[in-house]
């Protein structure tokens, strides 16, 4: 019975090892290829609350509808305020169209406007058009250690930005172990801490996990956007004719 319990304490050390080997030989660009492996949805639709609380604490609430598509493609729709109902920006690849109802023209995203405020946002229009890019693409990432978020184990990589006219140098991130899912971002500017992303309130949608409380915070202006999702759907079988310059006049 004892050498039954010692072979046992010895097995459940020996599978421990290996876990913690296994750990151990993920390397940083490894985690970021497995997050893009657990968002790898063909298409989405989202419906969202955006809040932009700007440095004084005042508040604007909008209401979005979001389409995304494999291939990095994207676009928004502003439902609401009447403001800005109607207005809709279009993402494929590097390229970006915005349309502004009141002009009732569609107008390019030139190269030096892509670091710009998106609708009073924090986000620039490059991060609200890289939804869904690849990380392992955009990052060149080194593992520096583990850390807890609300419970979860965290694999916590620096990464340099490899994304060319990237307003980014370098980031911090947060990736949850058990789901390889991005939850906490630090984006830097020159070795400064210029903005900060956080996803919380994560669940599960269908085979796909999803923060459905996103927070994008202007460190020094201390600033900040909140985006909750009301509705997600993935894998609903988008037609091309979504993304295109003609779709944004409709």
């Amino acid at each position: 019975m004892i050498r039954r319990v010692i072979i046992l304490g010895l097995l459940i050390v020996f599978s421990l090892s290996l876990i913690a080997i296994a750990e151990e030989e993920l390397t940083g660009n490894e985690i970021l290829e497995k997050v893009d492996e657990q968002n790898q949805a063909k298409d989405g639709k989202i419906k969202v609350k955006m809040t932009i609380v700007n440095e004084k604490g005042q508040k604007m609430e909008r209401q979005l509808e979001i389409f995304i598509k494999e291939d990095d493609k994207s676009l928004i729709t502003f439902l609401s305020p009447a403001d800005v109902e109607g207005t809709k920006f279009l993402t494929v690849g590097d390229d970006m169209w915005l349309y502004l109802p009141a002009l009732g023209k569609v107008r390019r995203i030139a190269s030096h406007m892509k670091n710009k405020s998106f609708m009073q946002t924090d986000f620039s229009y490059s991060d609200i058009g890289g939804m869904g890019s690849s990380y392992e693409e955009d990052y060149d990432a080194t593992l520096i250690g583990s850390e807890e978020i609300e419970g979860s184990d965290c694999y916590v990589l620096e990464s340099q930005v490899t994304k060319e006219d990237s307003e980014y140098d370098k980031a911090k991130v947060w990736v949850r172990k058990d789901i390889f899912l991005v939850v906490k971002v630090e984006l830097y500017e020159d070795s400064d801490l210029k903005k900060l992303l956080i996803m919380s309130d994560v669940t599960q949608e269908g085979q796909y996990w999803i923060g459905h409380h996103i927070e994008m915070h202007t460190v020094k202006k201390g600033s900040k956007t909140v985006m909750d999702m009301e509705s997600v759907e993935f894998d609903i079988g988008l037609d091309d004719s979504y993304f295109t310059k003609r779709y944004l006049e409709r």
